[in-house]
């Protein structure tokens, strides 16, 4: 279960209510273009969401459903095909209104929701490759509109945002050894990051 999981990453003294949703796989347009001669391959995309709130005033109590308070979004698109699975962060955002502590519950909550959905398509397809997507575009808000004016929200620029995601994705590679083989599944992790504008010299 994804509570249980999320509970167990999460600090003990962090109080939050999930809401996760997911639509059925279904048919729509190849991601990637068919060789010449080739029809596409067939194609099928799921979406996920994540909501997390949490209690005003940090009071523990689970059915004070009007204290709760939401601080956390994250949208992610799953695309199939016969041999990729693609898992695409469309968006996450934060409202301001979740308590700053260390570790970072938003970041907490990001890593092992992504490292969760992974777990569950390579349950599925074991076979099958597993890629994680994204586009790293600063922007004041993503999912909240008005979440931006509240002073307490913390808006990242580009260069903080690709770091930020950079801690978010580096625990999902390093549990089993980034760019090694995990001796119980035999899965390879690696990680790419690309720059636009930025050309490497040798």
């Amino acid at each position: 279960m994804l509570t249980e999981v999320l509970a167990s990453a999460l600090p003990k003294d962090f109080h939050c209510k999930v809401r996760y949703i997911c639509t059925p796989p279904k048919l729509c347009d190849s991601l990637f273009p068919p060789p010449p001669s080739h029809d596409p391959e067939k194609t099928q995309l799921a979406s996920h969401f994540l909501a997390v709130g949490t209690l005003a005033g940090d009071r523990p109590d689970p059915d004070q459903s009007e204290s709760d308070l939401l601080v956390l979004g994250i949208e992610v698109y799953i695309y199939t095909i016969p041999h990729l699975t693609t898992i695409f962060v469309s968006k996450a955002d934060s409202t301001g209104f979740i308590k700053l502590q260390k570790p970072s519950p938003v970041r907490t909550i990001a890593t092992t929701f992504l490292h969760w959905l992974a777990t569950q398509q390579q349950k599925k397809h074991p076979a099958r490759q597993i890629v994680i997507s994204l586009f790293a575009r600063a922007q004041a808000q993503y999912l909240f509109p008005g979440s931006a004016e509240n002073g307490k929200k913390h808006v990242l620029d580009d260069r903080q945002l690709i770091r930020w995601w950079a801690r978010v994705l580096d625990p999902i590679l390093t549990r089993n050894g980034q760019g090694q083989a995990s001796e119980s599944s035999g899965t390879a992790y690696q990680a790419w990051m690309t720059v636009p504008g930025y050309e490497v010299t040798k």
